[in-house]
């Protein structure tokens, strides 16, 4: 399971990568320890990143068809965990 903390990691990394242009994702995490990295990069592995990019999908509340019966709470809880992370 994603935490929280993973989370404002994983948007950290996603707004650090927007201001620092590299050719590859996989370049923010250098393999070799002499070549710098940000420290931002530092705080969740290259491994867990690529996971919750590739299992994280955002959509708008708007495009969700709601039940009479059902808050928008309740389908969000229910979406998350059918989608929750490994």
């Amino acid at each position: 399971m994603t935490t929280s903390r993973e989370l404002k990691q994983f948007v950290a990394i996603t707004i650090y990568m927007g201001i620092v242009n590299l050719p590859s994702k996989r370049d923010y995490w250098p393999i070799h320890p002499i070549l710098s990295s940000h420290s931002v990069t530092n705080e969740l592995s290259w491994n867990r990143f690529e996971i919750v990019w590739q299992n994280l999908h955002l959509t708008e509340l708007a495009n969700v068809n709601l039940s009479s019966d059902e808050s928008e709470e309740e389908v969000v809880q229910t979406y998350s965990n059918e989608k929750s992370l490994v």
